[in-house]
């Protein structure tokens, strides 16, 4: 999960928020689930549901009976992850449009990049001008 979100907040820290969001909701989710005592085939159906592919694999190959989960650690791992989670959550939310400096690098670099086209067009226009 941990590359997965430096992944995205190589994107924007806007897209970082939006999947931590996503992520803080599915881990609720999750919590309400085990917390209600539902039975494993409706957490497995929830999970389906929320595209977690790759635990579907590990459920499709194991049998898991719920006898033998660790509900107690699995809840203190996803407790954890919450706590992280909402700690990086805040930190995000700070940042605005005037300090979320990869925003700003793209838009220096926009403004170089139509200067550039604007000089490419004048000498164009220059050339045909002048022969």
């Amino acid at each position: 999960m941990r590359v997965n979100i430096f992944k995205r907040l190589e994107s924007s820290v806007n897209s970082f928020t939006l999947t931590l969001d996503r992520i803080m909701s599915q881990i609720n989710l999750i919590l309400n689930v085990i917390e209600s005592e539902m039975n494993l085939i409706l957490m497995i159906t929830l999970l389906i549901q929320m595209n977690w592919m790759k635990m579907l694999k590990l459920v499709e190959k194991i049998k898991v009976k719920i006898k033998d989960l660790d509900i107690i650690k699995i809840k203190q791992d996803l407790w954890e992850d919450k706590e992280t989670l909402t700690y990086l959550l805040e930190c995000a939310r700070k940042i605005d449009v005037s300090r979320d400096a990869k925003l700003i690098d793209l838009k220096i670099i926009l403004h170089i990049k139509s200067i550039i086209q604007l000089i490419k067009i004048i000498r164009k226009l220059l050339f045909y001008i002048v022969f």
